[in-house]
């Protein structure tokens, strides 16, 4: 059947009646943030020794035996078994045409996927069928965006106007992974300033500030092990000015965030909780490249990283004129231990 999102609370709380809930439409983040929502709700206090494999097109059109086992296996809790399916590559309906004609008492599943023609397979099966949800996202308005962009910054508490907010998607568009982006950085530079209100001008300065931009390249360059791209990126940031304590506070700052996830983690607590916990939290699109860091990266290794931060900083404040040598020596020695 066709859905509507403002009633996806109301499809939640009788979720009994339904086996498949879809959202698709060219709305990424929205369509993202439904589908984890939906998915969070109906896990709900069934918790898997592992988290959920999410599948993908391939497991219902070609290589179907993960579908058909997922479905088919029982949670150890009890309760229902939710299911994954990224389809943002296809239109097709795959073996999903199966499972909407005979179900499987407690298996709930969540499909995300992109724009679909009204006579895909996959839209028309499910919008056919009785007992799946078929919800389209559309593209948000300047309201929407507005409201998106003033809740971020009221959550941090920092304000901002509607022309401030009119600013910021005049320059990123109204994709809202790209405006996050834009809006943790600002909050990243405006953290640092005693003005709790986010002006036109700060959004000028800082969004058409590559400098930001290159440091968090840098910083990720030499959390994932590549030091060609780290010392590309230093030699960058150094024709604009960047002093070497700079470097030295950047990347403190980077593995700081590494370490306090790393030990969460070894808490048991999952990357993907950890990573939302940090103040300022990870950018939307790095917390992939984010989590393989904290993989190369165990906490003894992070102590280790801080000694050499340390001593570094403390040669460049004895040996001024040998701050550039030092700097590249501890980006090269940083980002060379990544994998070992």
């Amino acid at each position: 059947m066709k859905g509507n999102l403002k009633e996806l609370g109301t499809y939640l709380e009788n979720i009994n009646k339904y086996s498949l809930i879809m959202f698709y439409g060219p709305n990424g983040y929205s369509i993202e943030e439904n589908y984890k929502k939906t998915f969070d709700n109906l896990k709900g206090k069934n918790d898997e020794p592992f988290e959920a494999q999410e599948l993908i097109s391939k497991n219902i059109l070609t290589e179907t035996d993960i579908f058909y086992q997922q479905i088919n296996s029982i949670p150890f809790g009890g309760g229902n078994s939710v299911l994954k399916i990224n389809l943002l590559e296809t239109e097709s309906v795959g073996c999903l045409k199966d499972f909407l004609k005979t179900p499987i008492d407690g298996v709930k599943i969540i499909v995300k996927a992109g724009q679909l023609a009204p006579r895909s397979s996959l839209r028309k099966n499910i919008e056919k069928s009785p007992i799946a949800i078929s919800i389209p996202i559309y593209e948000d308005s300047q309201r929407d965006l507005n409201i998106f962009i003033k809740d971020f910054f009221k959550i941090n508490n920092f304000s901002i106007s509607n022309s401030g907010c009119l600013k910021i998607s005049s320059l990123m568009g109204n994709d809202k992974n790209l405006i996050k982006n834009s809006l943790e950085l600002l909050l990243l530079y405006s953290l640092q300033q005693r003005e709790r209100d986010i002006s036109e001008s700060v959004i000028d300065l800082v969004l058409r500030d590559e400098k930001l931009v290159q440091t968090r390249d840098l910083c990720n360059y030499v959390g994932l092990g590549n030091v060609k791209k780290s010392l590309q990126s230093v030699y960058k940031l150094r024709l604009q000015g960047y002093q070497p304590v700079q470097f030295i506070n950047a990347l403190s700052s980077h593995f700081q965030k590494i370490h306090n996830v790393s030990i969460k983690r070894g808490s048991g607590i999952p990357i993907s909780r950890a990573m939302q916990e940090l103040k300022p939290p990870v950018f939307f699109k790095e917390k992939e490249s984010f989590g393989k860091q904290v993989h190369l990266w165990e906490t003894k290794k992070t102590e280790k990283v801080f000694s050499i931060l340390n001593n570094a900083e403390k040669e460049i404040k004895n040996s001024v004129n040998l701050g550039e040598l030092i700097i590249n020596d501890v980006v090269l020695r940083i980002s060379a231990a990544a994998k070992k």
